[in-house]
């Protein structure tokens, strides 16, 4: 009611300085322009005489008050002219010009521009489709994808695969389709998890490789330097720091291709073997390993190089006379002892050997007797633990190790006093990749 009731003041004083202009002081007196003739009020009010000293008829029902009273207050907007209270009148036409007299003069608001003001409720469905809209921008099976790899917040490709083949180079193939937008990652890592057993063996300077990305027209092709690979050798892992290749490609579900290709120094001894690598694009450096559902890793099998080491089954010292003194006892006839290998060639070896203590068949022990003389001469207790025999390569063919009489393994009972009995001892060989 009371936005009504202004406007329709604000309408009546302008139609009254519309058709006769006048100005309006404080004493109620008014002069026309116009004609320039007073035109006094109904009742003439001194400067010095307050106002609120008239006494206000009764109000109409149905009034400005009478709304006051009933509702609450509005603060009013930046476009509203807030009038002053006037004198309640009988009839329309009075109550205009006893409003006019007791109000100083009323600007017309200027025309200004207002935000409309929104409907209760058109904002929060404004939001809700706005939010609506960002959360089904991205489709349902970027999330999917990346949950069935078991990285989700880290994975960068779907669909992902790892081929690979091995002959004098372990060549690994990754694939897999993009999913998210790169440009939005602070890092884009190429990831090859190599097997521990391998780690040890890589030749680092031999690592190269390449990619094949989709660009905005066409694939984009090229190669990986040695230099730009890293090996972090607390994860065994090498990868490559793709940021500037695919910064201003965003992945879509075109195919990613990346390749490693690496020399091993060798294979670790033994047959069957199996090496599983694993491979994966992130936005952060893990043990893709850990987290793998199979699909991104890919197994070497390989029958590995073998040491072969051929000894004699049996050594004969013969019957040797009892003395009362020490003595060193040799053998017959000479014996060799054969290195060989299978896939090889060109691997570090060393043969090293241990013995029992000469024990009788009823039990009665010399300790201290088996010694092996070297081919440099030095002589060696075989009884005091694990005592190197030979080192060398491996070559083709097999490399023969023959020892004299007086040579490799002999006996010496010193002091000892041993029974007119058989004595017999073990001797254990072993044959290691060394150094």
């Amino acid at each position: 009611m009371r936005k009504p009731y202004l406007t329709y003041i604000a309408c009546v004083l302008i139609l009254l300085c519309v058709s006769h202009p006048m100005h309006f002081y404080a004493t109620e007196d008014s002069t026309c322009e116009a004609c320039g003739a007073e035109e006094p009020g109904d009742e003439e009010v001194g400067p010095d005489e307050p106002l609120d000293e008239k006494v206000p008829e009764a109000p109409i029902p149905g009034s400005e008050q009478e709304t006051a009273e009933s509702e609450p207050a509005q603060e009013p907007s930046s476009t509203e002219v807030e009038a002053a209270p006037s004198t309640p009148v009988q009839d329309t036409e009075t109550q205009s010009e006893e409003g006019a007299s007791i109000l100083d003069p009323v600007p017309e608001p200027p025309e200004t521009e207002q935000d409309p003001v929104p409907v209760e409720g058109e904002d929060e469905e404004a939001s809700t489709a706005e939010s609506d809209d960002l959360e089904t921008s991205e489709p349902t099976e970027t999330t999917d994808s990346i949950q069935a790899n078991g990285l989700l917040g880290v994975s960068l490709l779907s669909e992902i695969s790892l081929s690979g083949a091995y002959s004098d180079r372990v060549e690994l193939t990754l694939t897999g389709q993009g999913v998210l937008d790169l440009n939005l990652l602070k890092d884009r890592f190429v990831i090859f998890q190599i097997p521990s057993a391998l780690m040890p063996y890589l030749d680092e300077s031999s690592l190269a490789g390449s990619y094949e990305i989709p660009a905005l027209i066409g694939v984009n092709r090229g190669t990986i330097a040695t230099n730009q690979w890293v090996v972090d050798e607390a994860r065994e892992q090498v990868y490559f720091r793709a940021n500037q290749l695919l910064s201003v490609s965003v992945l879509n579900p075109k195919q990613y291709q990346f390749k490693l290709s690496f020399r091993l120094n060798r294979l670790p001894l033994g047959t069957p073997q199996a090496h599983t690598f694993y491979g994966h694009m992130t936005n952060e450096l893990v043990r893709i390993d850990l987290l793998s559902d199979g699909r991104d890793a890919w197994t070497l099998e390989t029958e590995g190089p073998i040491f072969q080491l051929n000894v004699p089954s049996a050594i004969d010292f013969g019957s040797v006379s009892i003395r009362p003194s020490g003595q060193q006892i040799y053998r017959d006839q000479a014996m060799t002892v054969t290195v060989s290998h299978l896939r090889a060639l060109g691997y570090a070896w060393r043969l090293t050997a241990t013995a029992t203590p000469l024990t009788s068949s009823g039990g009665h022990t010399l300790t201290d007797t088996v010694f092996f003389k070297r081919e440099d001469g030095t002589i060696v207790s075989l009884e005091q633990g694990v005592q190197v025999i030979a080192e060398g390569t491996m070559t083709e063919p097999a490399t023969p190790l023959t020892y004299g009489p007086t040579e490799g393994i002999f006996l010496n009972v010193q002091s000892q006093l041993p029974q007119p009995t058989t004595y017999q001892t073990t001797i254990n060989w072993t044959l290691v990749n060394a150094p």
